[in-house]
């Protein structure tokens, strides 16, 4: 009875233990990323191990400039993401590209999906590694420089 409850008592905690250990890796490792970028206040963090997908839909709004980050503790290897219209059109694919951040704009209010594909990794060992891995989202609102331009 008493092995049941620290058990009960596990599963309850962990999950909060997780997030609080990527709130932590986030703001130290993460966040500084965004650089002039205003983060926004919410941050989407979850453990994932080798092998994990995930999808996350999010909306971007008109007149306002975007860098996307997604961020991974290096026990994930090579973390990979796209950036997906609502047509499943390939905006974004970190593959593809040198950069670390995507940095964009939109014209009009659009919903977007991100995947995220942590790789496959052989293991020598019986342990399955587990990392953090944040899907951080920095915004600019360029109405302000629009009406500072148009101003004579």
């Amino acid at each position: 009875m008493k092995l049941l409850k620290v058990l009960f008592l596990l599963a309850f905690i962990a999950p909060f233990a997780a997030n609080a250990q990527c709130g932590r890796f986030t703001k130290k490792k993460c966040l500084p990323m965004l650089d002039e970028y205003l983060p926004n206040e919410n941050f989407n963090s979850a453990v994932f191990m080798p092998g994990d997908e995930a999808e996350i839909n999010m909306t971007f709004f008109a007149g306002q400039s975007y860098r996307l980050y997604v961020c991974s503790e290096p026990i994930l290897g090579d973390v990979q993401y796209k950036v997906l219209d609502l047509n499943d059109n390939v905006v974004f694919d970190s593959s593809a590209s040198e950069a670390e951040t995507f940095d964009f704009e939109v014209d009009n209010t659009v919903k977007m999906k991100v995947q995220i594909t942590v790789p496959e990794t052989e293991s020598t060992h019986n342990l399955t590694p587990q990392g953090c891995t944040t899907i951080l989202l920095g915004y600019k609102d360029n109405s302000e420089s629009m009406k500072e331009e148009t101003t004579p």
